[in-house]
């Protein structure tokens, strides 16, 4: 998500440190979900890293800066961001499929080479037909006949090389595009839960999506998401990891 440092300085000047941090976190988690938070302290609670007690006595003003409606917190900031990169996505997608289009229809240069092919087979089949003492010419070939007329035989025509077989193209990721299953089942085998998968699947459609260029574009969506969600579960481990020896570390002092 991109960050406008003047305007958050301005709006969040009443902010404590700790609201500071408070206010950074939920709205990363906003981004990363891509949709409005659930407005129940204790989920608000765990994306704040503190106790539902501690921030409702002190994260008042941070909530104040999002809209409240039909049980979840809206920011209105973060909503355009997001408007942004879906309409940007779409414009990339459109432009992606206008250009395929194009490449799959003939051009004019093909067009005109198939309609010389078939004139110059016409004019060697009406010669041979309208003046038959032309066959004497060929009494060194077979029956004594001129052969038919073929690619290979033609005047001015050289025989087509064979063309090289293409590799596969990459894609871009379709907006409605899923893991699906096999996906699901995939992640949950690395350890992720069905909450992680969920984030998981949001920030890996927000940065697919966004993605601009060549790098945008892949073979394996299914294999893209199977490497997205490994880095994922291995970020999870690391995190777990530290917390257990910060825990043991409190123990021992």
């Amino acid at each position: 998500m991109p960050m406008y440092w003047g305007d958050y300085v301005r709006d969040t000047l009443h902010l404590s440190t700790f609201q500071h941090g408070c206010y950074m976190l939920l709205i990363a988690a906003y981004w990363m979900r891509g949709k409005a938070l659930p407005n129940d302290p204790k989920y608000l609670a765990g994306v704040c890293r503190t106790t539902p007690d501690k921030l409702s006595r002190h994260c008042t003003p941070v909530l104040a800066m999002f809209s409240c409606s039909d049980g979840w917190l809206v920011h209105k900031r973060v909503e355009k961001e997001l408007l942004k990169v879906s309409q940007r996505s779409a414009n990339a997608s459109a432009s992606a499929k206008r250009r395929l289009s194009e490449r799959s229809t003939p051009s004019n240069k093909h067009a005109r080479a198939r309609v010389e092919l078939d004139s110059n087979t016409q004019s060697l089949a009406n010669l041979e037909t309208q003046n038959p003492s032309c066959e004497g010419s060929g009494r060194h070939l077979p029956n004594g006949k001129m052969p038919d007329p073929t690619p290979e035989t033609e005047i001015g025509i050289s025989k087509a090389k064979p063309k090289a077989t293409a590799e596969p193209r990459g894609t871009r990721l379709p907006e409605d595009w899923e893991p699906g299953r096999d996906g699901i089942e995939y992640a949950k085998e690395l350890g992720l839960s069905a909450e992680q998968i969920r984030e998981s699947y949001g920030a890996f459609m927000r940065h697919w999506l966004a993605k601009a260029g060549a790098a945008g574009r892949k073979v394996r969506w299914d294999l893209t998401w199977q490497t997205w969600v490994r880095a994922d579960a291995e970020k999870l481990r690391e995190k777990t990891e530290r917390e257990r020896r910060w825990a043991e570390q409190r123990r021992a002092n």
